[in-house]
């Protein structure tokens, strides 16, 4: 299984820790997910409450690999 692309979405950068180290392990591309819209520190995280409690969407940076050309 070597047509692998890991995708993660990383507020405080754990995920991204973890997600960086599979995509090594396993020599498999990294695709972070990006929010256009900040959610670092308090003010973030309030901001990512508010936007969940009342349904918002946001805008995510456009990816660098296409997912539809990888098996998993």
């Amino acid at each position: 299984m070597s047509n692998v692309l890991v995708v993660y979405y990383s507020r405080t950068g754990t995920t991204r820790r973890v997600a960086t180290e599979l995509a090594a392990l396993g020599e498999w591309d990294l695709e972070p997910v990006i929010d256009m819209k900040s959610r670092e520190g308090l003010i973030g995280y309030g901001r990512s409450i508010i936007d969940s409690l009342f349904g918002r969407s946001t805008r995510l940076a456009a990816p660098r690999h296409d997912p539809t050309g990888y098996d998993l």
